[in-house]
């Protein structure tokens, strides 16, 4: 088997995030394949907070012992990978793929930090010979920043729930609501709660009419857990539940159990969640970033776009409280997610002969005559221009990946 190695920041176990769970089964799946050699910041004694030159240094050290081939990376490692990238072509490995989860200058609130996020990322980006992103949207936030199309795969991550969908639970009081994902400010619990406060301060009765639980991860965020702690604590008494991680079957029943899926994220990849949220029959209620966006579609039907505010928020749920026909919605979530929603078998099975033609092909068919990269790490031009890249997901069920039905 040829030697790969898959550079990524962690794989922790139990894996939480849709990109560690991505991450975690792409390396079970290229095993068969591949001569795979996984490398993390914790097998180089190292955490986020590292430098580019120590992260450098350490993996130069760890890939003296690795077989020379190509170097598939997470770029959410962009701000560590830039001189390590010269390092290991000196070495002798190549090509370099770029696996990309999210648009991470969407996570930063301040215009300023999404100019140097986005400046950082796209200079790491033009640097790798080639791409495969988890989402459409992902794509043209790329090639929005002058990468060329052709030199992007689309990978939609997999869904085990395929295989077992739990039955959807009819409604019968108030509207159950919820939210799972890590608890940060990206995710954007602090605008559910801040909905909710607004809708308190309206209607006395509220319990009545709604019941509302936010899943996920904790330990990430503390301060911002213990904020959202004091701020439900003083909403009326059995309205909020803030709830830490679930196993999976548990939080798949729970889906089961929800009418509206709250999502008002920015800076996804996908949105893996709020696709197992619909597949158990969950309405979801999105913010207008682009991959969710992507997700529900933009008829209101299988889901609803509104803009990431809280006012907003709160008057979608108002409105979906008192909305008959919220069961026909749910069902039409549910087929949507289905269409669009590859197994985990061919999205690796995708990703895997990707990245084989990719190594395979001669250098032009890269768009290069070499590493698409100067001494100073600035980009240089293509030679030949690439070949038209081929989309995994959709495409694996015979559906144009570009773009998502409707």
């Amino acid at each position: 088997m040829k030697p790969l190695l898959f550079v990524v920041p962690a794989l922790p176990v139990p894996a939480t995030t849709g990109g560690e769970i991505f991450n975690q089964r792409l390396v079970e799946g290229l095993r068969s394949d591949w001569n795979l050699s996984v490398v993390t910041l914790r097998d180089l004694g190292l955490s986020t907070a590292a430098s580019a030159d120590d992260f450098a240094r350490e993996l130069r050290r760890r890939a003296e012992g690795i077989a020379r081939g190509p170097v598939f990376v997470d770029t959410y490692l962009y701000r560590h990978f830039g001189p390590a990238l010269l390092t290991l072509k000196g070495l002798g490995f190549g090509p370099f793929i770029g696996f990309g989860q999210a648009w991470y200058p969407g996570r930063y609130r301040g215009f300023l930090s999404r100019l140097r996020v986005r400046r950082r990322l796209v200079k790491f980006l033009r640097s790798l010979d080639h791409h495969v992103v988890v989402s459409n949207a992902l794509e043209g936030d790329y090639v929005r920043q002058g990468l060329d199309p052709r030199i992007i795969d689309v990978a939609l991550p997999g869904f085990d729930l395929l295989t077992e969908l739990p039955d959807p639970t009819p409604r019968s009081g108030a509207l159950r609501v919820r939210m799972a994902g890590t608890y940060m400010e990206a995710k954007g619990q602090h605008l559910l709660v801040e909905a909710l406060e607004l809708l308190a301060a309206r209607i006395p009765n509220l319990t009545s009419l709604l019941s509302v639980e936010i899943m996920g991860p904790k330990s990430q965020a503390p301060d911002y857990v213990r904020s959202l702690e004091a701020r439900a604590g003083r909403l009326p008494h059995g309205l909020l539940t803030l709830t830490d991680s679930v196993n999976q079957s548990r939080l798949w029943r729970a889906f089961s159990e929800t009418d509206v899926f709250v999502f008002p994220a920015s800076g996804e990849g996908l949105g893996m969640v709020v696709v197992e949220a619909m597949l158990c029959g969950a309405y979801p209620v999105v913010s207008p970033d682009g991959p969710l966006r992507e997700v529900v579609g933009e008829d209101d039907l299988a889901g609803r776009v509104i803009p990431r505010k809280a006012r907003a928020l709160a008057e979608a749920l108002l409105g979906l409280a008192r909305d008959p026909e919220l069961p026909q919605r749910r069902r039409a979530a549910r087929e949507r997610a289905r269409l669009i929603a590859p197994s985990w078998n061919k999205t690796l099975r995708g990703v895997s002969c990707a990245l084989a033609r990719l190594i395979e092909a001669e250098p032009a068919a890269l768009g290069q005559d070499g590493l698409r990269v100067g001494p100073t790490c600035q980009p240089t031009p293509c030679i030949q221009p690439p070949q038209a890249s081929v989309s995994i997901g959709l495409a694996a069920h015979g559906e144009s990946a570009r773009p998502l039905p409707q």
